[in-house]
């Protein structure tokens, strides 16, 4: 048999890669520059979805927003105040619509009547006794062991810990809060993406706002935020707060 030289038999495919214009070797170094682009696009992939883009945000508007609250004012009877006092009758209430057309409005103007009104407002279904019991709690300030327990009660377990974030204050001075508006959005799914949450939209304003609870305010006089509020066997507890103008 006659034997064929090394080069007689690679011929035929140098001259297909040379009519391709590819030669093998490129093939593999494409190949691999592919395979390096992958694993590149998945460590920036990993990066980004460790990111806390709720921390950048805030971050990102609390340098860009200052707030110079007032003193807090410890003892004082703040149906005694003038100012706050001068909303009576026009602006002093706490509103709850809960299908999108009804509205209740419940009147107050001193201590007993507020606290009637309150209770009427946490009367309502969805969880609503939660963020009433919780602005009412606002206006008579806590202070003592006693309060202060009966106000992390408001609050679910998760709340408490909120994922490292906020934690509940210690205590504060009694908020000077009117016009209290509580409109029902409807059900959604909390942050733990489990647990069904009622969602309420709450608009407030406050006279001598001084940050130590009403902090998630774009100004010193009003705020907004969106209460998610879970159902338990021991009532509705406050899920989470999300302050629509965070500002601390």
């Amino acid at each position: 048999m006659e034997e064929k030289n090394f080069e007689e038999v690679r011929e035929p495919e140098a001259e297909k890669a040379a009519q391709s214009g590819r030669p093998r070797g490129r093939n593999k170094k494409g190949a691999m520059i592919l395979i390096v682009v992958v694993l590149v696009l998945l460590v920036v992939v990993c990066a980004l979805a460790a990111v806390d883009y709720d921390a950048i945000r805030d971050g990102l508007f609390k340098d860009s927003v200052k707030v110079d609250y007032y003193p807090p004012v410890y003892g004082e009877n703040i149906w005694e105040n003038e100012e706050y006092m001068s909303h009576a009758y026009a602006a002093m209430k706490i509103s709850v619509c809960e299908d999108g057309f009804f509205s209740a409005d419940y009147a107050f103007g001193d201590a007993d009547s507020a606290e009637e009104a309150f209770e009427k407002a946490g009367s309502h279904q969805y969880g609503a006794k939660a963020i009433a019991d919780y602005f009412y709690s606002l206006m008579n300030g806590c202070d003592t062991p006693a309060e202060k327990t009966r106000f992390r009660e408001l609050f679910s377990q998760e709340y408490r810990i909120n994922r490292g974030k906020v934690s509940l204050p210690g205590g504060f001075t009694r908020q000077k809060v009117y016009e209290i508006r509580m409109e029902y959005l409807g059900e959604t799914v909390c942050f733990d993406e489990t647990t069904a949450c009622r969602s309420w939209l709450v608009s407030y304003r406050i006279v001598n706002n001084d940050g130590t609870v009403l902090n998630y305010s774009s100004g010193l006089d009003h705020g907004q935020a969106r209460f998610l509020i879970e159902e338990t066997p021991d009532g509705p507890l406050i899920k989470e707060i999300i302050g629509i103008y965070q500002v601390n």
